[in-house]
């Protein structure tokens, strides 16, 4: 679902896993530290798109880890 960054309050209790784009970096790290932070502070990582493409295989192993793992917590 896609969402505005200030609607992400809503979604923060339901969802575990969130993808923020676009040209305000600014914008996109104030949401990270006021919104996600406070709620995910152990689990809150950051990744460039460059960074991405050279790990794209372990980010998914990773990220799919971590998902089947909380799934099963």
């Amino acid at each position: 679902m896609i969402c505005k960054h200030f609607e992400i309050k809503n979604f923060s209790k339901k969802t575990s896993l969130f993808l923020l784009y676009g040209e305000n970096i600014g914008l996109i790290e104030d949401t990270i530290n006021e919104n996600l932070k406070p709620i995910f502070s152990k689990n809150v990582y950051n990744y460039d798109e460059l960074e991405l493409l050279k790990i794209e295989k372990n980010f998914m192993k990773k990220s799919l880890t971590n998902l089947f793992l909380k799934t099963i917590n």
